[in-house]
């Protein structure tokens, strides 16, 4: 029994011309290019460029402490536009991306046209701003919560209301009581690369 994939490989073989086939792989290979999830990069260019990473320290009302690892996230087009204009002309200011909300809604890895949380809830919290390393922002705010709550996404956004989202990230339920807080850590990481 042959696989999906198999079979839309023999498929291909079938549609498309050897000599077509051969002439783009010769094209890919003189170009240098391969993909990384779906895209296409120059050989060496082997890792994201800017790569953000969302903690939590979850404190209970009574004082319980539980941290959590909540992984890599999506930075948005909306956030990515926003520090191309700070660098073009100064209309934005990359400095405000710092007020941590936490949402309840939606499913699945964010796309990158999301410019808000599924389901927001709370007020914002304002974030303090560090530089762990030399290549590293850091900004590490508060969220608490006045009813019960179960939380599953994130945002960080350049004021306490409306604003522009830079990164949103989903993650495994974290349910909260009347009085818990999420203290948000998200740290940004730019990697050099040579041409």
């Amino acid at each position: 029994m042959l696989t999906r994939k198999q079979k839309t490989i023999n498929f291909l073989e079938l549609c498309i011309p050897r000599c077509v086939r051969t002439k783009y792989n010769e094209f890919k290979t003189s170009l240098k290019l391969k993909t990384n999830r779906g895209r296409a990069m120059e050989e060496g260019h082997t890792k994201w460029m800017i790569e953000g990473q969302l903690d939590a320290k979850v404190t209970r009302a009574d004082g319980t402490v539980e941290e959590k690892d909540l992984g890599k996230n999506t930075v948005t087009d909306a956030g990515v536009a926003f520090l191309v204009n700070n660098w073009f002309n100064k209309s934005t200011d990359i400095n405000l991306f710092n007020y941590h909300e936490m949402g309840t809604g939606g499913s699945g890895t964010p796309p990158v046209t999301d410019t808000a949380l599924t389901t927001a809830v709370e007020t914002r919290g304002t974030g303090t701003l560090s530089k762990p390393t030399a290549p590293q922002i850091r900004s590490v705010g508060t969220c608490t919560a006045t009813t019960t709550r179960t939380i599953i996404e994130w945002g960080l956004f350049s004021a306490t209301t409306a604003g522009t989202m830079w990164s949103k990230r989903r993650f495994t339920s974290i349910t909260l009581a009347s009085g818990d807080s999420i203290e948000f850590t998200y740290t940004l990481s730019i990697t050099s690369f040579e041409a």
